[in-house]
């Protein structure tokens, strides 16, 4: 499910955006969590690719945490 924001500035409506609903945000970290664990087995803890969706990983799990 998504939620519609209109943003307005002085009366008028500048910017449409759509934010994921929490339920959508906790798929994504599971889904993300699950690639980070198997690169890391397969590649290394150190691998660029590992280190890549651990810090993608930290956005989300961020995102979360604000927002639901």
């Amino acid at each position: 499910m998504s939620v519609l924001f209109i943003n307005k500035l002085n009366g008028r409506e500048v910017q449409l955006e759509t934010q994921k609903s929490c339920c959508d945000v906790v798929t994504e970290i599971n889904n993300l969590r699950k690639a980070m664990i198997a690169t890391g087995m397969s590649k290394g803890l150190n691998d660029r690719e590992t280190l890549k969706h651990s810090q993608e990983l930290d956005k989300l799990i961020l995102r979360y945490q604000m927002e639901c």
